[in-house]
């Protein structure tokens, strides 16, 4: 702001000076005077609006060299937005590892402590990595060797879709929609939805339906 309020600055003082030397340049006809002051005095002018005029040149490059690069700015952006979505793809994977062994540790560090998950299996919403693994740990009691294969993802910088490929067998010691453990096994797919923050942990996960494929497999509902 300041440099472009000096640079106007000049402008108008260039124009006062240019001014100044084209009234005793022409009217005055100070080429032709006989007074050799005045004769000084222009072309003390002259060399004075020449200076200026460079001084001019050095103000518009200034202005224009500080200008930021939007080609910059924009590769600078893309280059983030890619590290953010490799990122939480990383974590997506490393999550998969989580779930799959319920390792607490690796789960607060995928995992907000703020991240509150609404479930079927709780009244109230669950928070951080404890809260979510204990929805593992719940499905464990009536499938204990269940396991969820990441098949595929689509990532952003703030979210990824995972489709998950859901396994078990039905022979753990709780009963699971009121059947009693029959040792029948499922395979059915799962979408999840997970919102990350600005430093890359898990703070939000939305499961699309698939508690149906489940009890299919089980037989709490017919099969197609």
């Amino acid at each position: 702001m300041n440099s472009l309020l000096f640079f106007l600055v000049s402008i108008i003082g260039f124009a006062a000076l240019f001014a100044a030397i084209w009234l005793m340049h022409r009217p005055l006809a100070v080429h032709a005077s006989p007074i050799r002051c005045a004769r000084l005095v222009h072309r003390i002018l002259e060399w004075t609006l020449t200076a200026w005029v460079l001084l001019l040149v050095f103000q518009i490059y200034g202005l224009v060299s500080s200008r930021p690069h939007t080609g910059s700015i924009s590769n600078g952006m893309n280059k983030h937005h890619a590290e953010a979505i490799e990122r939480n793809r990383d974590a997506m994977r490393r999550f998969e590892k989580c779930i799959n062994t319920n390792d607490l540790a690796l789960g607060e560090e995928l995992i907000a402590a703020s991240a509150a998950f609404e479930t079927p299996v709780s009244p109230t919403p669950l928070y951080g990595a404890k809260g979510y693994l204990s929805v593992v740990e719940f499905m464990r009691r009536s499938f204990p060797d269940v396991q969820w294969k990441l098949v595929n993802m689509v990532a952003d910088e703030n979210t990824v879709a995972v489709q998950w490929q859901c396994s078990g067998t039905f022979c753990g010691e709780t009963p699971f929609a009121g059947l009693q453990p029959n040792g029948r096994k499922f395979s059915t797919t799962v979408m999840n939805f997970y919102t990350f923050d600005e430093e890359g942990r898990i703070v939000g996960d939305v499961a699309a339906t698939g508690i149906a494929g489940i009890l299919q497999g089980i037989g709490a509902l017919p099969s197609n």
